[in-house]
């Protein structure tokens, strides 16, 4: 049998394909590395300037413990939420500056072909899975779990009170003088106080914004909640040091507001036994 003779032409375009595909694909990879790059490069900067503005942004000032607990708590969360806030925008940038469409192709008359579908990843699926669930146990833990103990571990109550919700106004009550008052919540520093919070009528929610503490006021239930003060103040200087309810709850909602006053141990014993000789000269 005669052999076969290979067609010179052909083992040449053969060869040319070959070389056109590796070629392709070098280009291809060329491109993906350099958006990669600019993913990286994108991620940085964002991550950089949210850090840089967490770090110089001022929160409403605290005037208990428990507030100088939740805003640390605030501030850890922003600075974890910052490299994946910019890695979703890192991503949304590049895709939209480096896969719109091109002027030539949206002058004409047939719409915008589609990209190629992409099924998945095999190395940043997993990753990103593993990266998210530790970041999401993390946070379980500090300062989930953490902060809920450092929060609840202020020692011993010097002081009980209580507060009466009812539409659209508060009653607060210090059962140790038999003192009641509805025009002030009046703390003393320093001191721990635990707040017992009931409500005559419909949901309602104890909240003093500056103390960074808050509590539903639910009817036929006490709830409580405690706080320790550790700066001296009132509505005057800071809008934050009021007792606001902050659950809707009717037509005169945002007027159930209470101005609270936090005072040293010696003003706070004062004001009590003040309190305490005009209510019962009243009563007289």
């Amino acid at each position: 049998m005669a052999s076969r003779q290979k067609d010179p032409n052909k083992e040449k375009s053969d060869i040319e394909s070959v070389a056109v595909v590796a070629s392709d694909s070098e280009e291809q990879d060329t491109f993906l590395w350099r958006k990669w790059a600019a993913v990286l490069i994108v991620w940085v900067i964002v991550t950089a300037g949210w850090v840089g503005l967490t770090a110089v942004f001022k929160l409403p000032k605290g005037f208990g413990r428990e507030a100088d607990i939740s805003d640390e708590a605030f501030r850890l969360l922003m600075y974890l939420a910052a490299p994946v806030f910019a890695a979703v925008i890192a991503v949304l940038v590049v895709s939209v500056v480096s896969f719109r469409s091109h002027e030539q192709e949206a002058s004409k008359n047939s719409p915008p072909r589609d990209g190629a579908p992409i099924f998945g990843h095999r190395v940043l699926e997993p990753v990103w899975v593993l990266v998210t669930t530790a970041l999401a146990l993390l946070l379980i833990v500090n300062p989930g779990i953490t902060g809920l103990i450092r929060f609840f571990e202020g020692g011993r109550e010097d002081h009980v009170v209580k507060a009466v919700a009812a539409r659209w106004f508060w009653q607060i009550e210090y059962p140790e003088a038999g003192v009641i008052s509805r025009d002030e919540l009046v703390l003393p520093a320093d001191r721990r106080t635990k707040v017992e919070v009931e409500s005559r009528d419909v949901l309602h929610s104890f909240w003093i914004p500056a103390l960074r503490i808050k509590v539903d006021a639910v009817p036929g239930r006490t709830t409580s909640i405690a706080t320790t003060p550790h700066a001296t103040g009132d509505m005057s200087i800071d809008s934050g040091l009021r007792l606001q309810c902050a659950e809707l709850c009717g037509l005169q909602h945002s007027t159930m507001a209470m101005p609270v006053r936090i005072v040293t141990p010696e003003e706070f014993d004062r004001w009590l036994s003040d309190m305490k000789m005009r209510q019962e000269a009243t009563r007289k």
